[in-house]
């Protein structure tokens, strides 16, 4: 027998997917990272590509990175936990920078416009919180701008500074990016009911 409680549930599980435009059944396929130099420029990778793993000779004068932004910036992106630790099966996605020089403010490197999950229906989850940072050289927090990097492109950049930074994001995950998804509608009510 259905209670109302259990038919609440679904029917608010319904509406709340709803108002995402996310498919039911849609998988995770790439993440896109919108860096700005001298403009905007996305940078994608396929959600199992192994640059999305922490290089651990990243900074050593002899590493792999993931990409190169053509300002200088040499980025390491990497799923980690919500310190920035490496995690393979993390929710959340850390971006370090290491750039050869010693600006501040608006000159610094490290310059992240959004950060985009892209499903395999073509829509997208933006980064919405930022739950670590390392500042760069002599990098102020009020010059860093860490929030910048949340939502979508906007020309705003963080500029996390020089040297090396660092910044974790997150996208209000409840299971790790690599297995993302959104389930059926049949499994929905099997979990609204508590029978998976």
């Amino acid at each position: 027998m259905f209670t109302r409680q259990m038919i609440g549930l679904v029917v608010g599980v319904a509406l709340i997917l709803s108002t995402t435009g996310i498919v039911l059944g849609s998988t995770i396929v790439s993440i896109t990272v919108y860096e700005r130099t001298a403009y905007v420029l996305p940078f994608t990778f396929l959600v199992d590509d192994p640059k999305l793993n922490k290089d651990p000779l990243f900074g050593s004068g002899s590493f792999d990175f993931t990409f190169f932004s053509g300002g200088t910036e040499v980025y390491d992106i990497y799923l980690s936990n919500s310190d920035g630790s490496p995690n393979m099966a993390g929710m959340f996605l850390t971006i370090d920078c290491i750039r050869p020089r010693n600006d501040t403010g608006v000159y610094a490197g490290h310059n992240i416009d959004a950060v985009s999950l892209d499903y395999s229906d073509g829509t997208h989850i933006w980064a919405t919180l930022v739950t670590a940072y390392i500042l760069g050289y002599m990098q102020t927090l009020s010059d860093a701008l860490p929030n910048a990097a949340l939502g979508v492109p906007d020309d705003k950049p963080t500029y996390m500074g020089d040297q090396f930074s660092s910044l974790t994001l997150g996208f209000g995950l409840d299971q790790p990016i690599r297995a993302a998804s959104v389930p059926e509608p049949s499994t929905l009510i099997l979990l609204a009911f508590g029978l998976v």
